[in-house]
């Protein structure tokens, strides 16, 4: 699970969730096999403010591994408080 901020040219945030919320909470389902990086098996509307988008953070919140238990990140709620609705530094 992640969370995606999007910022304009000029750092400020960009409501990248339909135009509602500045940060767009995502998860992905499929399994990453050995050796691969991403799968494009997901995706989000931005809608009108889209071409305003210069820059995106993502913060990872979880990863569910194979085998073994999930790993959290330890700084998601301080990434959330560092970059939600603030422009980026």
């Amino acid at each position: 699970m992640f969370s995606i901020f999007g910022y304009d040219s000029n750092k400020y945030p960009v409501k990248v969730n339909f135009n509602y919320d500045d940060y767009y909470k995502a998860k992905l389902d499929s399994v990453l096999q050995p050796g691969e990086t991403s799968k494009a098996d997901w995706g989000w509307t931005l809608y009108n403010n889209a071409k305003e988008i210069t820059e995106l953070v993502v913060s990872v919140s979880e990863v569910h591994f194979f085998a073994g238990e999930p790993w959290k990140n330890p700084s998601y709620n301080s990434d959330l408080t560092k970059y939600s609705d603030k422009p980026l530094k």
